[in-house]
């Protein structure tokens, strides 16, 4: 129990890629009608039962050393380039506490399993009821019970959506072409989604991915930026097989 004790001081393990500024920007705040159908994702998760909780939020850091896929620091290729996006909201698919390196997936104690629909077919990440939340708000809790207790080296963590600023130059986008956009990127295997909010704006697939009655594989993207003198410009499109992990 100690050790389950410790890991809830830390309130999860929390992920990058957020400078801290000066102003933040308001939250989108989601509230849902008992009579009327759901459109948007909750933004904070609704903690149930009393007494201490294991809490998980998200700790986004633009300025963390960039890593691989093994969790080693990496540099850019001579002839590349990236940038450090600043992260607003992320969303959680899977949550898993693994005992050691060699814990096999699924094999620990899994604690979370976002809720999935068939409505687009196959199974698919439900977005409408994922949990979407700012840097600093819980995303997942649970009750502190005795068959919790363990001792956990690993906290496996799946990702289903993104929502992050980023610097943009691009001769598709009316303007001059420079300017700072935000994408929704849907980086779960694949998403069952109608709507989803870029700042203020509502966005719905477009035709050219098959429209919000469908499901979107891995790498599905939404963009949206204001370009003075042309106003809001919205676009979406689907990221190559393989090129998300």
């Amino acid at each position: 129990m100690k050790n389950l004790l410790a890991l809830m001081l830390l309130s999860g393990i929390l992920f990058s890629c957020k400078k801290k500024t000066e102003e933040e920007t308001t939250p989108e705040e989601t509230t849902t009608n008992p009579t009327t159908q759901k459109q948007f994702p909750d933004t904070a998760w609704t903690m149930t039962g009393t007494g201490p909780h294991l809490i998980f939020k998200f700790k986004f850091d633009s300025t963390q050393v960039r890593l691989d896929n093994l969790g080693n620091p990496s540099t850019i290729p001579s002839g590349h380039g990236a940038c450090s996006p600043i992260l607003n909201q992320m969303a959680s698919h899977y949550v898993e506490l693994a005992q050691n390196d060699l814990t096999a997936f699924g094999a620990g104690k899994v604690l979370y399993h976002a809720p999935e629909t068939t409505k687009g077919g196959t199974t698919a990440i439900d977005f409408v009821k994922s949990t979407v939340v700012r840097e600093g708000v819980a995303f997942y809790a649970i009750p502190i019970t005795p068959d919790l207790a363990g001792t956990y080296k690993w906290l496996r963590l799946s990702l289903s959506y993104q929502n992050y600023d980023i610097p943009y130059k691009a001769n598709a986008i009316p303007g001059n072409h420079i300017g700072t956009g935000t994408v929704a990127s849907f980086v779960g295997y694949n998403t069952y989604v109608e709507r989803y909010k870029i700042k203020d704006n509502v966005h719905v697939p477009s035709a050219s991915v098959g429209g919000p009655t469908v499901n979107h594989l891995q790498g599905y993207w939404g963009f949206g930026t204001y370009i003075p003198g042309y106003g809001y410009y919205p676009a979406d499109g689907q990221a190559p097989a393989g090129s998300t992990t």
